[in-house]
């Protein structure tokens, strides 16, 4: 027989283990979608199931020499249970905490008291909710239970399948350096020093009523006293497109709910009433839901002390209700540069099949903007570039041309259709008509006649520039178009440029 020498007694490792089987009950009656695929049929609230996987997780960390290499050796072998996004739950933080708080080397003023405590152990349960041995009042029901799940203990995967342990030593493998352990033990001390001194911010976010952006976010965080640490998102994702991706991109953690209308609300409601419990550093809660239902959980949260801001959205106007001051403000959420871009190359797109003109006049694409989007460009533009117009944004862009005519403070734009330098097949691009033709000649000279301090270029060096960027020759061009003119007579008849002969050159010029 081999008897392996522990650190810490047996009693503490089995209220470690039991506060990790709890939680992966909680976690499969909650959000089975967490759990890998293999452990989601496994009935873990039968004792037999329990009792292994305890087991398996005491072999996992009784040999551990202090206490935070047994926090990465249990935080190990729950990640091998779980898919990679899930460890940042709320359980599992709790689940953290709670085993962060019985570390019987805190100090020595309280080893005595430790060693009480731990008598006490095997007798105690401090996960809500889930029993974690029935009482006389409920061994009927829980037979009951084990005789439905019978079958299902049968028929799911055996317990001896679930082998974090493995997994676990694996891990360990490419750490046996003792230096790199050292190291990631130091950063979770670090971490774990930081969450108990810092009070925090929760953001609950409600996405199938309030999409929240990262310019929304930046407002938020600066009306906090804290920062916003954990941020919460509840929707049924399959519905939701791509929004799950950015969402987790952005730093979420992601509740699915099932699809039906008020299902996030409810759900979002039941995970706020307890935020303080599975944050217990939690100060203020900023509620993202336009529902007037979330008031009642504003007040909840309340009465428990904590600062409430409650946001809605409308369009681009943003409130927030702050229930400690009772004040209300009031905010206009400016998107980026590239989305302004976006859409202004839309509303362009629309005046182009309205008015049949492929130029449109900047002051009418302002005005439009202003209407649809209740603010305007110049305001988005002072705000992210500061000292910069309107008409600058433009100029740097490959997609738009401008054009200014002399003396005038009229500036035209219009979408120019680059060809796609990105594919793999160098395929050439087609001009549909003499418009497309005369956009892309328009995009040259402009940025030629931006390169010479002369206003007139020679028609030559628009000709090799469009030679290169296109791989064809403008002649070829003209007669793919069936038009039949050179291309001094083609830049004659664009309303755009002016021309004109100097000794034996022809030169071209913007109007």
């Amino acid at each position: 027989m081999t008897v392996t020498l522990t650190k810490y007694p047996t009693a503490l490792l089995n209220k470690i283990g039991s506060y990790v089987c709890q939680a992966v009950i909680y976690i499969q009656q909650q959000q089975p979608e967490l759990l890998l695929d293999k452990y989601k049929s496994i009935p873990w609230r039968d004792n037999s199931n329990q009792s292994r996987l305890q087991a398996k997780l005491i072999e996992a960390i009784s040999n551990a020499q202090d206490w935070e290499s047994l926090i990465a050796r249990m935080e190990i072998f729950i990640k091998a249970l779980l898919i990679p996004s899930a460890i940042n739950t709320p359980v599992l933080v709790k689940l953290q905490e709670k085993i962060r708080q019985l570390n019987p080397d805190i100090s020595e003023s309280k080893t005595s008291e430790n060693k009480q405590d731990v008598t006490k152990i095997a007798k105690e349960s401090e996960i809500e909710n889930i029993p974690a041995k029935p009482d006389e009042n409920n061994q009927t029901s829980l037979k009951e239970h084990q005789s439905e799940n019978q079958q299902n203990i049968i028929n799911s995967p055996p317990i001896e399948s679930l082998n974090p342990k493995n997994e676990l030593n694996n891990q360990l493998k490419t750490a046996e350096n003792q230096q790199d352990i050292n190291s990631i033990n130091k950063k979770i001390s670090v971490i774990n020093i930081n969450q108990q001194q810092t009070a925090i911010a929760v953001l609950l976010l409600d996405v199938e009523n309030i999409q929240i952006t990262t310019e929304t976010e930046q407002i938020l965080k600066n009306i906090c006293n804290h920062p916003i640490q954990i941020k919460t998102a509840f929707a049924n994702w399959q519905s939701m497109g791509k929004k799950d991706i950015e969402f987790h991109h952005r730093g979420y953690d992601l509740i699915h709910v099932p699809r039906g209308k008020d299902n996030a609300d409810g759900k979002m409601i039941a995970f706020g009433s307890q935020i303080d419990e599975y944050y217990p550093k939690v100060k203020e809660v900023l509620v993202c839901s336009s529902d007037t239902v979330m008031t009642n959980l504003c007040n909840h949260l309340q009465q428990k002390g904590l600062t409430v801001y409650q946001i809605s959205q409308q369009s681009s106007n943003l409130t927030i209700f702050n229930s400690k001051t009772n004040e209300t403000t009031n905010h206009t959420v400016l998107p980026s540069i590239e989305k302004v871009l976006s859409q202004i190359k839309d509303i362009i797109k629309e005046q182009q099949l309205q008015t049949s003109n492929q130029w449109i006049k900047l002051t009418q694409i302002c005005k439009i903007f202003k209407e649809k989007y209740n603010f305007g460009v110049n305001k988005v533009v002072s705000h992210h570039l500061p000292g910069k117009t309107v008409k600058n944004i433009f100029v740097a862009q490959p997609e738009f041309v401008i054009y200014q005519i002399p003396e005038n403070p009229e500036v035209y734009i219009t979408l120019f259709k680059t060809p796609s330098e990105e594919k793999p097949n160098n395929q050439i691009l087609t001009f549909e008509n003499k418009s497309t033709l005369e956009q892309a000649l328009m995009k040259i000279i402009t940025q030629a006649v931006s390169e010479n301090p002369s206003n007139y270029i020679p028609i030559h060096t628009v000709g090799e520039r469009f030679n290169k960027q296109y791989g064809k020759g403008i002649t070829k061009i003209l007669k793919e178009l069936n038009l039949s003119c050179n291309f001094v007579n083609f830049l004659q008849s664009c309303n755009l440029v002016e021309i004109k002969k100097t000794g034996n050159i022809w030169q071209v010029a913007l109007k």
